[in-house]
């Protein structure tokens, strides 16, 4: 491949990454509200959030090994595309709870794919760049950024149901984008027993696992329950959107950033960081509701999910298998979104609707310092759980 070759491609990933992160921008942190308009309950919010969640990593595990063994990793995309923009049309026009239950998952079933294949096919492309992935991903936070803030505007003119539109043409054009993306040679898959055999016994990836399973955990009942907290707090639509803009500066600034802190301090290093920001946001939301600390708080959280994605997508990268480095992508998309997100997505639920949102958040505070506190042990001379990683 050609270096003109090369940076055209890097640019194709940088928009594939800005018109995805913009959909979900527009449409993902409304959906508590869209489903409180329409009458559910904090518990039903809660199971819609977690049914399909349990479904992802079982999604994201077998759509990668079809991806790596097959090497359809275009096709794949292409179809997760599609079902995301069906699985939003459903949703928004289906209004019983129990049939809500089945866009929701299609939903679940199509997104999960998605980053585990792109991160992947990303990642191969810097070859042993891996450090400048943050220059691509940053186009998932501009798009996340400027959309959060239009459909914050769109909302002050126009009811609920719009950012429904919103999020069609996004992804749409993001569909476009992917007819571009170039075919992968298939890999050698091992068999079954070998590949999970291989993957679990490595302690430092069941580690990064189970990390971010805990901090994957937090951050639903953030992405879940934040603009319900915010609405009873009376905030207007318009803050709402500023939060997540807030948000976004941090995650871009850690990213524009993410180069010279890795080559400084290392993936594991910023991986430790990302935890310690995530309870100090946490924590704070527990006991501050003023408009301007939640504002800092997204800011902070922004950081936490950069240095949270760019460690962990690396990590796993160095320690899988080449033939098994989309499935172990897969597995890290699974424990955070499906895992984390099931237990985050009900246990929030729970806890929202019986004690409200700044218990919620403390209980999280306190989930996530218990990971802190797991990775400072692990960390220790002498203990081989963890590695370094540069």
């Amino acid at each position: 491949m050609t270096e003109k070759t090369r940076i055209g491609y890097k640019r194709l990933y940088f928009f594939i990454y800005l018109f995805y992160w913009a959909g979900m921008a527009s449409l993902l942190p409304y959906l508590g509200l869209h489903y409180k308009n329409i009458g559910l309950n904090g518990l039903q919010i809660g199971i819609l959030g977690s049914i399909p969640s349990i479904l992802f990593i079982v999604s994201s595990f077998l759509f990668s090994r079809i991806a790596d063994s097959t090497g359809s990793h275009k096709i794949i995309i292409q179809l997760s595309i599609i079902g995301l923009f069906i699985s939003a049309l459903l949703i928004e026009y289906t209004k019983d709870f129990a049939l809500l239950i089945f866009p929701v998952i299609l939903f679940s079933i199509s997104n999960a794919p998605f980053n585990p294949i792109i991160d992947k096919m990303a990642i191969e492309l810097l070859g042993s760049h891996k450090e400048q992935i943050g220059n691509i991903r940053i186009g998932g936070s501009i798009g996340w950024g400027i959309s959060v803030i239009a459909t914050g505007v769109v909302l002050k003119y126009f009811p609920i149901r719009s950012v429904f539109l919103c999020y069609q043409i996004l992804i749409l054009c993001c569909f476009i984008l992917s007819f571009n993306l170039p075919n992968i040679k298939k890999e050698r898959i091992c068999s079954k027993s070998k590949t999970v055999t291989t993957i679990h016994r490595s302690r430092a990836l069941i580690l990064i696992l189970i990390s971010v399973f805990i901090w994957g955990t937090g951050e639903k009942c953030i992405t879940n329950y934040l603009f319900l907290h915010m609405d009873l707090l009376g905030t207007s639509t318009f803050i709402m959107g500023s939060s997540m803009a807030f948000a976004i500066v941090g995650e871009m600034l850690a990213l524009y950033c993410m180069e010279k802190l890795i080559r400084k301090f290392g993936y594991d290093k910023l991986f430790f960081m990302g935890f310690v920001l995530q309870a100090l946001r946490l924590l704070s939301l527990s006991f501050f509701s003023n408009s301007v600390i939640i504002l800092i708080t997204q800011l902070i959280g922004g950081a936490s999910f950069s240095l949270i994605w760019v460690s962990s997508v690396a990590c796993v990268d160095t320690l899988a298998p080449d033939d098994e480095k989309t499935i172990a992508q897969g597995l890290r998309t699974g424990f955070l979104n499906g895992f984390g997100g099931a237990f985050g997505a009900l246990l929030g639920g729970l806890l929202f609707m019986n004690f409200g949102a700044q218990m919620l958040y403390r209980i999280m505070g306190l989930l996530v310092c218990f990971g802190v506190i797991l990775l400072l042990l692990s960390g220790k001379k002498g203990n081989k759980l963890w590695i370094t990683i540069k």
